[in-house]
Order: structure tokens, then sequence, then C-alpha cells
């Protein structure tokens, strides 16, 4: 019977026992079969260059397919997927198209991307501009018995909005919260959010004004 070496002596059961453990992993790891599964990515755009948007119609998401043990696969699932798209070699707005990849996915070791649905993505970079629109104030309750709304002004009257080029050019104006006249006379004053219809369009600074009515009595 041979001698267990003086370097294995110490601890040697514990060192058997370590390496048993390690050898019952490994072996577990590669004969776990290997699945696919079905998940969706949100798309990241990194580097998009100053002064250009996307349009926001086609910023969809993806669904990927991907490949591993299962083990692995739970592990992707624990957290959000992206799926990251660079826009640095765009040079100027226009239609481009990007190809969802395993890179885009920067997925981790063991893990294999088969495809993605759509595998592509065609966007259309839009100009952001910026214009002034006039705030259109909107009314609702009944004055105080007797009395009309006679007049009103808006300060300021205009605001700043921008977004995508296309957007802005639908968008006529911009209204308040609805300003609640009900018992209403003589002079008053109200201080108003105001509200932009399109989702994708935002004001530049604050977007509250004050509305100064004048009610009269009605004949």
């Amino acid at each position: 019977m041979q001698r267990i070496p003086d370097a294995l002596r110490p601890n040697f059961w514990l060192k058997v026992g370590a390496f048993a453990a390690a050898l019952m992993i490994w072996t577990f790891s590669v004969t776990q079969p290997e699945i696919e599964r079905v998940l969706e990515a949100e798309p990241q755009y990194v580097n998009v260059p100053d002064g250009l948007e996307i349009d926001p119609d086609q910023a969809h998401r993806v669904t990927v397919v991907i490949r591993g043990v299962r083990r692995k696969l739970d592990e992707i699932d624990a957290g959000p997927l992206n799926a990251e798209l660079d826009l640095s070699g765009v040079s100027g707005p226009g239609e481009q198209t990007f190809t969802v990849t395993s890179a885009s996915l920067n997925l981790p070791r063991g893990i294999e991307f088969v495809r993605a649905i759509p595998s592509q993505l065609h966007l259309r970079l839009e100009p952001r501009v910026r214009r002034e629109v006039p705030v259109e104030p909107s009314f609702v309750g009944a004055p105080d018995s007797g009395y009309v709304l006679d007049s009103y002004t808006v300060t300021p009257p205009v605001l700043t909005i921008v977004g995508p080029r296309n957007r802005l050019s639908l968008l006529a104006a911009v209204t308040t919260d609805r300003i609640d006249l009900s018992g209403a006379a003589g002079a008053k004053s109200f201080h108003a959010a105001v509200f932009v219809s399109d989702p994708y369009v935002r004001f530049e600074g604050d977007a509250h004004v004050t509305v100064n009515v004048e009610m009269r009595r009605s004949p």
C-alpha cells in the first residue's frame, strides 16, 4: 500500500472532500441539459449624436431567444435585459438600420445568443427642435350667478417646447389644467400647470402660467 505524500497529510480528508464536491459540481454543470428561453429586451441607445432624437413611434421592444443551462438562464431572469445599440456612427438625421447581435446583449459566459425578433431595428432620427407655442386656458365650472367670463390674459402667453421635429409640427398650442370658475365674480387670478398632449414633447423651463380673468355681469 502506497503511503500518503507528506505534502498531502495536513487536512487530508478535508482536501479529499473539497475535491469530491468540486467534481460533483463540475459533473452536474456539464451534464445539465441546455434549454432555450424567450425574453423581452429593452432597446438602449448609446452615443446618440447631440441635436438628434429617435422617433418614438419606432422605439419598440425586442424579443430575444437565448440558450444555456437553466441555472445560468435563471440568473439573467433576475434582472432586466437590455439590447444596447451604438449610434456613434450616425452622422445626421434620416433613417438608419441597426442589427441586434450577441454583443448588443452583453450576455454572460455560458449563454448563447440564438436570434432576435425583429433581428434589426429600422429607426428614423429627427432633428431636435424648439418652438414657442401659445398657451390656451381650459375653463370649467359656472361663475357666480349673474356673471359671465368677459376676458382673460395668460402670463407668459407662450411657452417653449422641445422634441423631434415631426412631433412639434403637429402641435398648434398647449393647454392649462382645468381652471374652475365656479362662483367667480369680478377679477381673479389662477396659477395653473400647462399640459402638452404629446408624451414625447417636453417643455423647456417652467411649465406654469398665471391666468387673470375678468368676470362681468350678464345683461
